[in-house]
């Protein structure tokens, strides 16, 4: 049974912990080292399947391809594609969310394979073009009682779809990821405002130890 407000109460509650804790925590449920910490957020497959739904649309190679990861976070999703061969530039507007995703890196032997810089969205990547574009962003949520950031939300995805496909190679695909309690209508909307048509994959997955299941979404589109 999917049970969204019972999952959002669980990853609001799992936040709060994690701010109150003073050391980091790692854990290898990706199948490498991955360091969370408070002030970013968690990616870990039991709290959250965005990272999930993203990476399951990546290649499995990914040698000569330049991928762009915005929203890094803690860097999972840009990881992960430079364990698969690609090179890797990931940004974040949060320092914090930089620092960590430094760290990851250095953790994972990486550093020669991924430029980590701070931005908001594409700013600071200079005329660099990409195979892939993959955006954990910040989605609008749906259900009642989590409606706060809902404008913030779109109006940062309308300006990803405005600009994203200018960042691409010719043949290049954007990948970004969603979940059913998202506002996945206005997101759709978004999209086509910009003449975008995306496919649509669902994953779904268990959090908080089995107890809660939760269908995650990727979009994806190309340069077209």
């Amino acid at each position: 049974m999917f049970d969204h407000r019972r999952y959002l109460d669980f990853i609001m509650k799992r936040q709060r912990a994690l701010l109150r804790q003073a050391a980091d925590e790692t854990h290898n449920d990706y199948g490498f080292p991955l360091t969370v910490r408070g002030g970013v957020y968690p990616a870990h497959p039991d709290l959250t399947g965005s990272p999930s739904a993203i990476i399951a649309q990546l290649p499995v190679r990914m040698e000569g391809l330049d991928l762009l990861d915005i929203g890094t976070g803690s860097g999972v999703i840009a990881i992960t594609a430079a364990l698969r061969g690609a090179r890797v530039m990931a940004s974040d507007l949060s320092m914090q969310a930089v620092r960590l995703a430094t760290l990851n890196t250095q953790l994972n032997g990486l550093t020669s394979r991924i430029d980590i810089v701070q931005g908001d969205l594409f700013s600071g990547l200079a005329s660099r073009k990409f195979d892939l574009i993959t955006a954990n962003l910040w989605f609008p949520i749906r259900v009642w009682g989590f409606r706060a950031d809902r404008r913030t939300c779109l109006d940062m995805q309308a300006r990803f779809f405005e600009q994203v496909r200018r960042w691409l190679k010719p043949g290049g695909r954007v990948i970004m990821a969603s979940a059913d309690f998202a506002d996945n209508r206005a997101i759709r909307k978004g999209m086509a405002r910009h003449g975008i048509k995306p496919q649509q994959t669902i994953l779904t997955l268990t959090h908080d130890s089995g107890r809660l299941k939760i269908n995650w979404r990727s979009y994806s589109f190309t340069a077209g």
